[in-house]
């Protein structure tokens, strides 16, 4: 009934804040196992060998896929958050000597048009290795991140953080 007194203008507007309110909605699921949020508009994979290039290699990756993107303002945390949790999961498997390089897995996410999720997961050759680790996740992260943690399940390990897009009144 209420529709009838609006004019197709204000429906179109009101419904394109009800899709931003219901995104925003959705991206705050998740999170209270440990698991990240869970809705997907975009996503980015790479697996790279848990070595020490791999931290700079996964950095060039969040680059190149914000960029693709368009999320060029997040693009500064992302790496930075990035850089942090591979680095965190090579230190793990270096200090464990394993004899065999392993692999980790690096995700990139958008979970809404302003909200990013950075993963990284363990692999079965690795998983026992880090399902022991502690401190997978910075304080640095913590200090960037709206929301990060590590989520564990079946003995494997997804360390994990969700960035906002930074809002353009904060370059003013």
């Amino acid at each position: 009934m209420m529709a009838k007194l609006l004019s197709d203008r204000e429906i179109i507007i009101l419904a394109g804040q009800l899709e931003a309110v219901a995104m925003h909605l959705a991206s705050r699921a998740g999170g209270e196992s440990g698991a990240p949020p869970g809705p997907i508009l975009r996503a980015e994979r790479i697996e790279l060998a848990a070595q020490w290039d791999s931290v700079t290699i996964a950095g060039r990756f969040v680059r190149n896929t914000l960029t693709r993107w368009l999320w060029v303002d997040a693009l500064f945390d992302a790496q930075l958050a990035i850089y942090e949790l591979t680095k965190a999961f090579v230190s793990v498997v270096q200090a464990a000597d394993a004899i065999e390089p392993t692999r980790m897995t690096v995700r990139v996410r958008a979970v809404s048009t302003s909200r990013l999720v950075l993963e990284v997961h363990d692999s079965p050759d690795n998983a026992e290795i880090l399902s022991a680790a502690d401190n997978l996740i910075s304080e640095r992260i913590r200090r960037t991140a709206i929301r990060c943690g590590l989520h564990r399940t079946n003995g494997r390990t997804t360390a994990w953080c969700e960035l906002a897009r930074p809002e353009f009144n904060r370059w003013i």
